[in-house]
């Protein structure tokens, strides 16, 4: 839903008018499924409950979530028809024991995860796919049979390894065909 000023300050003058009643507003401001509708401030996305009862009550800290009171409809915008409640806070560790010591992720949609946790999360998924790089870590020779080590190995200033035999091959044949022409 795209919030205006005319639309915000209309529903900050209903709320102030009747704290008590319901607000509840017309189905297509509510995204499939969502109980509440989602606008976007400063290019973030927030429920609008959480916006006005900001602006009519006061700020909410991160972890504090607003439940509807028994009897309110569910899609109630009206904050003072809203139970606040502290919600869960990041303790010493994470869900599953592992200490925060330095292993905190960023907030982000799967909500707070020790490094350890989501490392074990991301190789359950990963189904023991290697990456690109990985496949090319493995490998001991060049395409043509040269090893890739000792004084045949020509590290790139990327990281790239390249065969050195190889490399001179491709560059005798580039000049080759530039003298040709």
């Amino acid at each position: 839903m795209r919030l205006t000023a005319e639309i915000e300050s209309t529903l900050l003058e209903r709320i102030a008018s009747h704290p008590e009643r319901a607000i509840v507003l017309s189905d297509w401001c509510y995204w499939e499924g969502q109980p509440q509708p989602v606008v976007y401030i400063d290019g973030l996305p927030t429920r609008l409950n959480r916006h006005l009862y900001a602006k009519a009550i006061g700020p909410l800290d991160y972890a504090t979530k607003l439940y509807p009171r028994e009897g309110v409809h569910v899609r109630n915008v009206n904050p003072h028809l809203f139970d606040v409640r502290a919600g869960r806070t990041r303790g010493d560790t994470c869900a599953k024991g592992h200490p925060y010591a330095g292993n905190e992720m960023p907030d982000n949609s799967m909500g707070f995860r020790c490094v350890t946790c989501y490392l074990a999360w991301r190789a359950r998924h990963s189904l023991g796919r290697q990456n690109v790089g990985q496949i090319n870590r493995s490998k001991t020779h060049c395409p043509k049979d040269h090893p890739y080590s000792g004084s045949n190995l020509l590290v790139q200033s990327d990281g790239r390894r390249r065969c050195r035999i190889c490399n001179r091959d491709q560059t005798a044949a580039s000049a080759a065909r530039k003298g040709s022409a």
